[in-house]
């Protein structure tokens, strides 16, 4: 099944803690919470990572990549300028960076990962709009939101590309 986690890193190397999360994928689809739950019960039983089972909020937790595009060369922005861009528009905010991980398998087996340093933001679905212009304004191809109570998680994505 296609997994992707949040690793709380708090501008470090080191992540304290792991938020695995149903993200959609337009190859793989999106996967069942019960292999989401099972997972998360395997990577616990590791050893190294202790479960506090599922998350719940009333707010949105909203996912931004702060790399822009998918380019591993391509220009990266701070947690900084996103809690300050955050800030400006909002006037509050509540989240953390993060970096943003996903592992996919391949037709043949192999798995395929992606990271790219991001930011994680609990947010009401009225602060969306202002979320997506940020996202937007730092290049993001897409973002993802989920909303536990709704059981619910939604990529958005550009209708159209920007020109580099």
């Amino acid at each position: 099944m296609p997994l992707t986690a949040y690793a709380r890193t708090g501008g470090s190397d080191f992540s304290s803690s792991l938020l695995l999360v149903r993200d959609p994928s337009v190859t793989h689809g999106t996967p069942a919470l019960a292999d989401c739950e099972r997972a998360a019960t395997q990577l616990a039983a590791g050893g190294n990572w202790h479960s506090q089972g599922q998350m719940v909020r009333s707010a949105v937790l909203v996912a931004i990549g702060l790399r822009e595009g998918y380019n591993p060369g391509a220009r990266v922005r701070t947690f900084a300028e996103f809690e300050q861009r955050v800030l400006h528009n909002l006037g509050v905010w509540s989240g953390m960076s993060a970096e943003l991980i996903s592992a996919r398998r391949l037709p043949d087996r192999a798995v395929q990962v992606y990271r790219e340093p991001g930011a994680l933001t609990f947010a009401d679905w009225e602060h969306l709009p202002a979320l997506a212009a940020i996202a937007d304004d730092f290049g993001q191809d897409r973002f993802v939101t989920h909303d536990w109570l709704a059981h619910r998680t939604t990529a958005y994505s550009r209708t159209t590309r920007k020109d580099a």
